[in-house]
């Protein structure tokens, strides 16, 4: 929760600007007092009190600090815990890859989406993310954001929604979700839709155009 916090009131210092590519944070480290934002390409426009120790790869952050508050919407809704590493937890942000596969023995994979679809329905880092599965079964207490559909309409959600981000982007000039939130009011939240599958359970046909409609950010 704290995290979650640190990161809106963050969205509301950056500035993106109109025409130009923006970097877009990857992973998020928490460990103990300290939290770490990792971005897909060098961002050296750090604003106080966040710091780079590495030229712009990396913002870190004292958990001590205080950031205040705000109702702004969180630029990263959607986070999910991958695993751990040197004792910290590390999320990544979905919306920065588009499309993941999950390899591995069953149980595994079976242990992994179902961890990632679950934290993503009750996330602290969003407002109403949309969970959907096709072909996996359910999920543990049935979350509210997350919903069992047939292809046509896991289809549908996904060009909706990218009909209507890519939309906005181009009305705004900007090149990500993630700046579009950073310059966005509360009630403006552009949650996201993410789809959850099992390609050995689907035609091609239907798994290409699942892929073809998951261009993340």
């Amino acid at each position: 929760d704290w995290a979650a916090g640190a990161l809106r009131t963050l969205a509301t210092r950056l500035r993106p600007r109109p025409g130009e590519p923006t970097p877009v944070p990857r992973l998020l480290r928490l460990a103990g007092d300290q939290i770490e934002l990792v971005w897909d390409t060098p961002n050296t426009e750090e604003p106080w009190p966040w710091q780079s120790p590495d030229g712009g790869w990396s913002w870190t952050l004292d958990r001590t600090t205080d950031l205040g508050t705000s109702d702004n919407p969180n630029p990263c809704p959607c986070l999910v815990t991958i695993g751990r590493r040197d004792g910290a937890d590390v999320l990544l942000n979905l919306e920065s890859c588009g499309a993941i596969a999950i390899s591995g023995t069953d149980y595994v994979v079976d242990a992994l989406w179902r961890s990632v679809a679950t934290e993503l329905a009750g996330s602290a880092f969003a407002d109403s993310p949309t969970v959907i599965h096709v072909g996996v079964g359910g999920l543990a207490a049935r979350p509210d954001h997350a919903r069992a559909v047939d292809v046509p309409e896991a289809i549908g959600w996904l060009r909706d929604r990218a009909d209507a981000a890519g939309a906005m982007l181009a009305h705004r000039r900007l090149t990500s979700l993630f700046a579009l939130r950073t310059r966005s009011r509360p009630q403006d939240g552009h949650e996201p839709v993410v789809v959850v599958i099992d390609p050995d359970g689907l035609p091609e046909d239907d798994v290409a155009a699942l892929l073809n409609l998951a261009n993340g950010d």
